[in-house]
């Protein structure tokens, strides 16, 4: 009975493992509580260990703890492109399918992803994908009406210049400038809470359409008349390649990986 009540009050040092977890989280997406037992954390404590992880800005969960679902919808976003809305719930670690679809849903209201049609299914693509505007849409919808028209009433047709003039509308890029207010809007739209501070490829990513180069040089030019701060990433080891190329160069090779939009309140 001894062995049994001192086994119950064993505690553990959670400063030795919070390390690990945190980056079991990271790796896995989706931590379960179960796992804290394993790892080796008394039952007793697996509340502490989950209310450390939350801190540390990850999502508790009924059964364990998850990195945001946010954060994992772009980085699928950014890892596979495309992403289909039915498998959301395999792609999500920690999340069941309705879950999945109201963070997509979240996303797309607040412009961070759109929903493209293809074929028979909907699929989940980021910002920087080419999209048709609801303008282009609406036009599209006109040429198929006059095609249909020509069809049903026999005998009609389309000219081929009318036809190809209008689609090389949709498919010819759009270059404007990417102003300090644009860069800015967007900074500020992607602050991570946790820390307070935008990260800088959810930025660029979200502008992509201008040019990455083009981004990057509206970035150090509100860096450069005091509107943001840029700091480098602690360790660069922690970015993916892909991260990397989506930084401003910094400083003795640093890559600019986070802002602070001055003046800002922080939380």
């Amino acid at each position: 009975m001894a062995t049994r009540a001192s086994a119950r009050k064993k505690v553990v040092d959670l400063d030795q493992f919070e390390r690990a977890l945190r980056d079991r989280v990271e790796q896995q997406g989706f931590l379960r509580a179960t796992e804290l037992t394993r790892a080796g954390i008394p039952r007793a404590q697996h509340s502490e260990a989950i209310g450390r992880l939350r801190n540390a800005g990850f999502e508790q969960t009924k059964s364990g703890v998850r990195v945001p679902l946010r954060q994992q919808l772009q980085s699928a976003l950014r890892d596979r492109q495309i992403v289909p809305l039915a498998q959301l719930g395999k792609v999500l670690k920690g999340a069941a399918q309705k879950e999945a679809k109201t963070a997509a849903d979240e996303a797309v209201r607040e412009g961070s992803a759109h929903i493209a049609i293809r074929g028979k299914i909907e699929v989940l693509v980021a910002t920087n994908a080419s999209t048709l505007s609801r303008e282009q849409l609406a036009a599209l919808a006109d040429l198929g009406a006059r095609s249909a028209k020509a069809l049903r009433k026999g005998h009609r047709t389309l000219l081929v210049d009318d036809v190809r003039e209008q689609l090389l509308d949709f498919l010819s890029p759009r270059r404007q400038p990417v102003g300090a207010d644009l860069v800015l809007s967007e900074l500020t739209r992607h602050v991570r809470p946790s820390v307070g501070l935008s990260y800088v490829p959810d930025t660029v990513r979200a502008l992509a359409s201008y040019g990455v180069p083009a981004v990057h040089s509206a970035l150090i030019e509100a860096a450069r008349v005091g509107r943001i701060e840029l700091q480098p990433e602690s360790g660069l080891n922690r970015l993916s390649a892909g991260e990397l190329e989506l930084c401003p160069p910094g400083p003795q090779g640093t890559r600019l990986s986070w802002a602070r939009v001055m003046g800002r309140a922080q939380r």
